[in-house]
């Protein structure tokens, strides 16, 4: 597993921007696909506004599920923070998932990032058209277009966060993450992922944005021609020196 300290080393000047933003945001890095490109890897450092002190963590999602599988975080309490720089975290946390990683045969440089151009953005609809090829491991240049739909006025999981949401100024949002192929005519939008409640984890998100989309290097698909989709989804909620910027992971698969 050398080789992941080595892809991150390369992209550690990526931080600087934590240095030109202010308030808390997430980077993330892509680790790579399992084997059999049924599970993701990637690791997502936070830089805390005020402090400047980070934390890092690893996290592997079950592509077809769309759930988390493993989460190795460090330091895994706040009292631990003091001192602690996105690098310095990053390297701990790396060093404490290996088991994790080899566990679900995570494989180095197996992705691919699409390219993407935004097709149509509206206040209430975000759609954005993502060209991907693959040319490098099929004779087949695959298109598919996503569909991100944020919705207000979202219900909490939990009376205080109803509470949070109802507040003057706040505009709580869910999502809806489709896909659906360009190359099929007869294609119809495939939900990867439909909010239902605004969950612990993404409390008082008043934005999203598709930052990245990544697929698998390798040729071993799930199945002859259904190919595994990694989304990040930028969040935006409120934060201390100015909004606080996590990462949203949603996976699925597209029929090509």
């Amino acid at each position: 597993m050398k080789s992941i300290f080595t892809i991150l080393i390369l992209t550690v000047s990526l931080m600087s921007s934590m240095n030109i933003y202010a308030g808390e945001k997430s980077l993330v890095y892509p680790l790579g696909f399992s084997e059999d490109n049924k599970y993701f890897a990637h690791a997502e450092v936070t830089t805390f506004d005020g402090s400047g002190f980070s934390t890092a963590t690893v996290k592997i999602i079950d592509v077809i599920k769309n759930q988390y599988v493993s989460n190795t975080q460090y330091p895994n309490t706040t009292e631990s923070l003091i001192e602690l720089k996105p690098f310095d975290a990053l390297q701990k946390v790396l060093s404490k998932s290996q088991k994790s990683l080899k566990k679900f045969k995570i494989q180095n440089f197996n992705f691919v990032e699409a390219s993407m151009q935004v097709a149509k953005e509206t206040p209430v609809k975000i759609t954005k058209l993502y060209n991907i090829s693959l040319s490098d491991v099929t004779p087949i240049f695959f298109q598919f277009q996503l569909s991100l739909e944020s919705i207000q006025k979202a219900k909490g999981e939990t009376p205080e966060y109803n509470e949070i949401c109802g507040m003057e100024g706040m505009e709580c949002q869910i999502f809806n993450l489709g896909a659906k192929s360009l190359l099929n005519e007869k294609s119809s939008l495939k939900t990867l992922q439909k909010d239902d409640s605004l969950p612990k984890s993404r409390l008082g998100a008043f934005s999203y944005n598709v930052s990245k989309v990544y697929y698998p290097l390798n040729r071993y698909y799930i199945s002859e021609n259904e190919v595994p989709l990694i989304v990040f989804i930028e969040t935006s909620m409120p934060g201390f020196e100015g909004p606080s910027i996590r990462i949203t992971t949603v996976s699925g698969t597209l029929t090509f």
